[in-house]
């Protein structure tokens, strides 16, 4: 799922934000001695820093140059084993592929990094860092909350969000009072957010987030659950999300709704599995004409307007990630 809506996302947005070139590249000489990793067989494309994995995972090859035997062996900065070595090809007198098994990002575009190390008995050879994932621009995980519990089906113990300390108020989440409201309904809930209640909808909004000044394209990531009761009819699921301050989803549109998943009311581990199947991520630009914008604004309202009653939203994990940043020449 992630490596389709990749490439679909991706193919429009590269174009602009990157500089794209091509020139005419040699092969690798059998004749070379030294000892070259490569990401393609052209002595050229030789990794100097990090190699980036595409999030998908699968089958990926480096290709190594050298006149000696080697051994090969990956360090993981990661408990989850992500990357393993399948198996060495020696496709010619001095050149080898190396044929990488690298596991997909779920629920999560979070960077991770291992070390691959590439030993000749004399120990020559070299090291390459292999990375998955993009870098986070912003992340709040609502942990500063703690109201209540996580189960969603008890709503007794949650607070509004004027009644949050001045300490949580300072992580910058805003909310709309409505005309006929007495209160924006933004509920603190145990390290999350309850947007709306029964007869009444919510907006949430994040504070100006800046650091996007090189970034041509973004990844916006959060975990969202509509609300369904134990009895009766589940809550309407919808959820608009609006980007302020000039940066555009994909499509160019400033404004996407989603329909959401709702959590299973009727399981007897509601509270562990109110997060399944929530994860929710849209890609970001910046328009051609306005390239150094340098904060971004989200807007999370439930239904089509802060009116929208039985549209109660449970979200968590709010992330930006860089994925492409500005090619400087």
């Amino acid at each position: 799922m992630l490596k389709n809506h990749l490439n679909k996302a991706l193919y429009g947005l590269i174009l602009f934000s990157l500089g794209l070139t091509s020139c005419e590249k040699e092969e690798i000489s059998s004749s070379a001695s030294d000892f070259i990793i490569s990401s393609s067989v052209h002595a050229e494309d030789q990794i100097k820093s990090a190699y980036k994995v595409d999030i998908s995972g699968g089958k990926d090859t480096l290709y190594v140059l050298t006149d000696k035997e080697f051994s090969i062996s990956s360090e993981k900065a990661d408990p989850e084993n992500w990357i393993s070595i399948e198996k060495v090809e020696k496709v010619s007198n001095s050149l080898y592929h190396v044929i990488l098994d690298i596991k997909p990002l779920k629920e999560t575009f979070e960077l991770r990094t291992s070390v691959l190390s590439l030993i000749t008995e004399d120990l020559d050879g070299g090291f390459v860092t292999v990375t998955q994932g993009y870098t986070r621009r912003f992340s709040d995980n609502f942990s500063w909350l703690r109201y209540g519990v996580v189960n969603p089906l008890d709503e007794g113990r949650e607070v509004l969000m004027q009644s949050w300390t001045s300490t949580q108020l300072a992580n910058g989440w805003t909310s709309t009072v409505g005309e006929d409201q007495e209160a924006a309904y933004v509920y603190g809930r145990f390290e999350h957010v309850k947007l709306g209640k029964d007869n009444y909808g919510a907006d949430f909004i994040s504070r100006n987030i800046g650091g996007i000044e090189k970034d041509s394209i973004l990844v916006l990531s959060f975990n969202a659950v509509a609300y369904a009761p134990l009895f009766g009819e589940p809550d309407n699921n919808k959820l608009t999300v609006e980007l302020q301050n000039g940066c555009q989803f994909e499509d160019g549109t400033t404004s996407q709704t989603i329909a959401l998943n709702h959590f299973d009311s009727k399981s007897a581990l509601v509270e562990q599995n109110l997060w399944n199947n929530s994860f929710h991520y849209l890609y970001i630009k910046k328009p051609e004409t306005n390239t150094v914008i340098s904060t971004i604004r989200v807007r999370f309202v439930t239904g089509n307007s802060i009116s929208s009653p039985a549209n109660r939203i449970f979200l968590d994990n709010f992330n930006i990630y860089s994925v492409h940043e500005f090619e400087t020449h």
